[in-house]
């Protein structure tokens, strides 16, 4: 086999096993405040059976336009953007409860984030939050907007709780959008970008 045969294999082979030790170490299980478990892990395509469900559960009613809400058919794409972008909750028993995704527009960024009711107010949309916090941020993303309804108090306290700077727009009378601004990066490598004081103080990683 020629020569630059056996370097672009094993080229290739070194990326597949880096893209896999990426996923194991975003692979972790939280514990939220009363003791609920939930594993995170990446989100693909493959989930897109357990996303569509857990849309369903979630879609505001009435639908509210420029509510921050998928369209149904925006799932796949969604789902199918470069691996790291997303993020899946499952409970126990590989119930889906939670998911979040990045969708990027230059330095910007635009939260995503279903969970289904009863894990709304367990801290779960803080660690999904934080977790798509670390990602926009290693994406290159200066903002990120989180979009919720004004009563939406789950939200509120998720943004308020990751412990960044951010801004507070209203823009229909409807919805609030949240502002995040992330770090700079600084000197040869960057900063990592701070943990939400939920996933520090209250959930723990095992």
């Amino acid at each position: 086999m020629p020569e630059s045969d056996l370097l672009s294999r094993a080229s290739r082979a070194s990326r597949a096993a880096a893209a896999i030790r990426r996923t194991r170490r975003r692979r972790r299980t939280v514990v939220l405040p009363g003791g609920a478990r939930a594993l995170l892990r990446p989100a693909t395509l493959r989930d897109l059976r357990a996303v569509a469900a857990l849309h369903a559960l979630c879609a505001p009613l009435p639908p509210r336009p420029r509510s921050g809400f998928p369209d149904r058919a925006a799932l796949p794409r969604l789902l199918g953007s470069r691996a790291g972008r997303g993020v899946l909750a499952e409970a126990p028993g590989r119930r889906p409860v939670g998911w979040a995704s990045l969708a990027q527009d230059g330095d910007g960024g635009d939260a995503i984030l279903l969970a289904a009711a009863a894990w709304r107010d367990r801290g779960l949309l803080g660690v999904l939050l934080a977790a798509l916090a670390e990602t926009a941020y290693e994406s290159g993303c200066r903002t990120l907007r989180v979009c919720a309804a004004l009563d939406d108090t789950a939200v509120r306290r998720a943004v308020t709780d990751l412990g960044m700077p951010y801004a507070v727009a209203g823009p229909d009378g409807a919805d609030t959008v949240y502002t995040l601004r992330l770090p700079a990066p600084t000197a040869p490598g960057g900063t990592e970008v701070p943990t939400a004081r939920r996933d520090a103080a209250r959930a723990t990683s095992h």
